[in-house]
């Protein structure tokens, strides 16, 4: 991370958090251009996390696919159990009301329903956990994108500053400064803001849908989370178009 730089005439010396240094180019929007490249590099971070948390998600995700059959097998392994168990302790039969009767219908009368009942709760936590799971693993893969749209943005910016050489403002006199940190608490409340986004993109996308979407995101986010929303729904639009397009040409 770029912690500042000296100047003196045509040249800045650069130098960062870990004492690295390089000489660059001076520019008038030299402190600008440092600021986006920080930017990115926190960007950059934050992708990095995410992309852990979303692989820990599919992880899990797929153990739950496969232990999904213990329920479902319970049922089936206590009717098997009631059928030998007889055999086991040479026991066919039992007197009930001076009748007999096959003990393993009489165990798995008794036992076959409450262990369907046990697997049946067992399978609606399963799927509620499961559900919860894939809207965590949706919202993972949301906040990928919307960062990604984040850094081509920027990128975009960075790459007219730096074709912007203008030097109107170099001096011979020898100044260093250091950069300014707003930055990283304009990007939290970014990466705050594409997780709630995440959670709740149908009703963003709503927004989209009736021409709402930019004036609210605008005067709660910013103008840079507006553009960045607006071309998130943009793409998705065209992607739907396609798929759509795709089935009714099948």
């Amino acid at each position: 991370m770029h912690k500042g730089y000296i100047c003196e005439y045509l040249e800045a010396l650069v130098f960062d958090d870990n004492g690295n240094k390089k000489i660059v180019e001076y520019q008038d929007n030299i402190e600008e251009i440092l600021i986006i490249e920080n930017e990115l590099e926190v960007i950059e971070n934050q992708k990095e996390k995410i992309e852990i948390k979303l692989d820990s998600e599919c992880k899990n995700l797929k153990l739950k696919n496969k232990i999904i059959i213990l329920p479902i097998l319970i049922p089936i392994l206590v009717f098997i159990i009631c059928n030998i168990l007889p055999l086991i302790l040479g026991i066919s039969s039992i007197n009930i009301l001076l009748q007999k009767i096959d003990l393993k219908i009489i165990l798995s009368i008794i036992f076959v329903p409450m262990c369907s009942i046990l697997s049946g709760l067992m399978l609606d936590d399963y799927y509620k956990e499961y559900n919860k799971n894939l809207k965590i693993k949706k919202t993972y893969e949301i906040e990928l994108k919307m960062l990604e749209e984040l850094k081509q943005y920027k990128m975009e910016i960075l790459e007219e500053l730096k074709n912007n050489k203008e030097n109107k403002n170099v001096s011979n006199n020898f100044y260093l400064k250091e950069l300014d940190k707003s930055y990283i608490k304009n990007l939290k409340i970014n990466f705050d803001f594409y997780f709630k986004f995440g959670c709740n993109e149908k009703k963003y996308y709503r927004l989209y849908r009736n021409g709402k979407l930019e004036n609210k995101i605008e005067k709660k986010y910013g103008y840079e989370n507006s553009i960045i929303v607006k071309h998130y729904f943009d793409d998705k639009e065209k992607e739907n178009q396609k798929v759509n397009k795709i089935k009714y040409t099948k």
